[in-house]
């Protein structure tokens, strides 16, 4: 069995799978872009036989330059059907994958008569909708209107849909797919994250090991909000105990650099995307996670960097309305505190409630890493997909 898993971001969780796959026989192609922004997997495949791994390179377009980065996903589709064309696989998994892409890969596919699994990890046409409308107003809505007929046409072409919530299904069901689908949520690799202790070299080589320190470690994008990190950090400049750390790139951390230099923050400390074996002591650095996610994007997007939170141990502070899976984890399980009101205040109210209570961050970061411990394993998770891939081959 000839298996190609793309996944568009290179995030670590889709490589672990691949690794998954090719341990138990199948020889396995593992696509990513290369020119991507956010945090990678290592893609390291010492003494795993059966796996390759190819980065499609491109030109690193900003998030905000639409036309362009319409232009650079239609091209990495060409680019990546080429792939596609030499490997000639058995099966295809494509999970992240901008919709111009994507509509070259489905293509391929039934050209091919090669079975293909959407990975559903996001809806993004209604995140298209949602940031076009904003900025563009009506034109900006008869793109997005595009694209979810696009995005609907893709999913009721594919073979088998494989959503991380349930909270898709009655999308699609309004959408009209009749298209198989099964429902597998995201996890973390849990076994890349030993737990550290607070003092290691990441926080001793940033002087953070004295400091009560609140991280965001991840995409910070356009369906998040940085402004509400730095009027936080603001509002606790006079407070030397506390220090914001934000562990991203791209035009959230842009902005924020601009607030530092300001309203002079000398509290909220910008570094890029660590290494991802260093990501076990950076998380290990933190008292508290903070997740941020706009209401507008709950209903099409679930933050996998919770999960990567549990996994250290940590308890998190979630802006994300209270409905969207993660939030609903981390209440259920008693990991953190979600803060559905979009504004400062809320958060720092959350962030004061677990700072004065160390009690109960341990507690918290006890629950999450026991909910890790009994849901991240990948080999559980790859049994999932080979019944699928067994249906479909």
């Amino acid at each position: 069995m000839k298996i190609v898993l793309h996944d568009y971001h290179g995030t670590p969780h889709h490589f672990d799978l691949s690794k998954e796959f090719a341990k138990r026989g199948a020889d396995v192609l593992h696509v990513y872009s290369a020119t991507c922004g956010g945090p990678k997997a290592d893609f390291d495949t010492r003494d795993i036989d059966h796996l390759k791994v190819f980065g499609i390179r491109g030109r690193e377009i900003p998030k905000d330059r639409f036309f362009k980065r319409y232009i650079e996903e239609r091209q990495y589709g060409i680019k990546i059907t080429k792939v596609l064309e030499n490997y000639n696989p058995d099966i295809i998994i494509s999970a992240n994958t901008p919709t111009d892409a994507e509509k070259k890969i489905v293509s391929f596919a039934a050209k091919k008569k090669i079975p293909f699994i959407f990975w559903l990890k996001d809806i993004r046409s209604l995140a298209v909708f949602s940031v076009l409308s904003d900025r563009f107003g009506f034109l900006g809505q008869m793109v997005g209107k595009y694209y979810m007929w696009i995005e609907k046409k893709l999913l009721q072409k594919s073979d088998h849909i494989i959503s991380l919530t349930d909270d898709f299904l009655e999308i699609l069901k309004t959408w009209k797919v009749n298209t198989k689908i099964s429902v597998i949520p995201d996890w973390t690799p849990i076994d890349d994250f030993p737990l550290c202790t607070k003092e290691n070299s990441f926080s001793l080589s940033h002087n953070l090991s004295n400091k009560f320190v609140i991280l965001y470690s991840g995409t910070l994008g356009l369906k998040h909000n940085p402004e509400l990190i730095s009027e936080a950090a603001e509002k606790y400049k006079e407070k030397e105990d506390n220090i914001f750390l934000v562990i991203s790139e791209g035009v959230g951390i842009e902005f924020l650099k601009k607030e530092k230099k300001k309203k002079k923050l000398d509290n909220l400390m910008l570094l890029p995307f660590q290494p991802y074996n260093e990501l076990s002591k950076v998380l290990a650095s933190a008292d508290l996670l903070l997740t941020i996610l706009e209401p507008s994007a709950s209903q099409y997007c679930v933050p996998s960097k919770v999960w990567t939170g549990f996994c250290a141990a940590k308890p998190s502070v979630l802006v994300v309305p209270e409905e969207n899976l993660a939030a609903r984890v981390t209440k259920e399980i008693n990991a953190g505190i979600v803060v559905s009101d979009q504004n400062s205040e809320a958060l720092i109210n959350a962030i004061e409630k677990l700072k004065n209570n160390s009690n109960e961050r341990s507690r918290m970061g006890v629950n999450a890493r026991r909910y890790a411990e009994k849901n991240f394993h990948v080999a559980d998770i790859a049994h999932k997909f080979e019944e699928i891939i067994k249906e479909l081959a």
